[in-house]
C-alpha cells in the first residue's frame, strides 16, 4: 500500500515538472505553478498630480470707477484695454492687460494709483464647484431660485390664490383670450 501511494505521489509530481532552461538557470516547476513574485516586477506609472487651476487671469487686471483720464495715462504706460463696459450702478469697469516689463504686483500698483481705493484687483476665476455642497432642507429651493435668476426656466404660476383649487392667471399674466370688439362691448359695465 505504500508503495501505491508513494508512485501516484511521483506521478502527481511528475506532472507538474516541465523542466526549462533560460538566463536565469534550470527550472524544474511548470511556469504556471510558478512564484512570479521574484521575477521582474512591472510597475506602472504612478497617476499624474493634477495640475492645480489658476486662480486668476494671466496678465490681466480689473479697474472700478477708472476715469477716462485715468484710462488713457494707463494706455501711455503700454497698458492694453481688453473689454469696458458700464455696472449697474452707473460705474464703468474695464479689463485691462499689463505691460510686460511689469509685474502682476506692480502693475496692480499702478492701476491703483488711478482708481478709489478697494476697486482694482487682479482678474479672478470663480468656479462655483469648488463652493460646499448645499446640504439641508432648504436646498431644493435655493436651486430653484438660482436656476430663476439665471434663467434656465420661466417661471409662471400655474395657480394663484387660497387653498381650493387653481385660479385664472393674474391679469396681464399668462394665457388670457384675446377678446374681440363684441365681446369686450359685453364686459364693459353698463351704467
Amino acid at each position: 500500500m505504500r508503495m501505491l501511494l508513494l508512485m501516484l505521489l511521483a506521478a502527481t509530481m511528475a506532472l507538474t515538472v516541465q523542466p526549462r532552461v533560460d538566463a536565469e538557470g534550470l527550472w524544474l516547476v511548470a511556469p504556471a505553478f510558478a512564484d512570479d513574485d521574484d521575477g521582474p516586477r512591472r510597475r506602472s506609472a504612478a497617476p499624474a498630480r493634477p495640475i492645480p487651476l489658476p486662480q486668476r487671469a494671466e496678465n490681466e487686471i480689473l479697474a472700478r470707477g477708472l476715469s477716462d483720464q485715468g484710462l488713457a495715462a494707463l494706455q501711455h504706460g503700454d497698458f492694453a484695454l481688453l473689454e469696458q463696459g458700464v455696472l449697474g450702478g452707473g460705474d464703468s469697469i474695464a479689463r485691462l492687460r499689463k505691460p510686460t516689463r511689469l509685474t502682476m504686483d506692480e502693475a496692480l500698483a499702478a492701476v491703483r494709483q488711478l482708481v478709489p481705493a478697494g476697486r482694482s484687483d487682479f482678474n479672478h476665476f470663480y468656479r462655483t464647484e469648488q463652493a460646499e455642497a448645499c446640504k439641508g432642507i432648504d436646498c431644493p429651493a435655493r436651486r430653484a431660485a438660482a436656476a430663476h435668476r439665471h434663467g434656465r426656466y420661466r417661471a409662471e404660476p400655474r395657480a394663484r390664490g387660497a387653498v381650493g383649487g387653481p385660479h385664472p392667471p393674474a391679469p396681464g399674466r399668462g394665457r388670457e383670450p384675446a377678446l374681440g370688439p363684441a365681446a369686450r362691448a359685453r364686459q364693459s359695465p353698463r351704467c
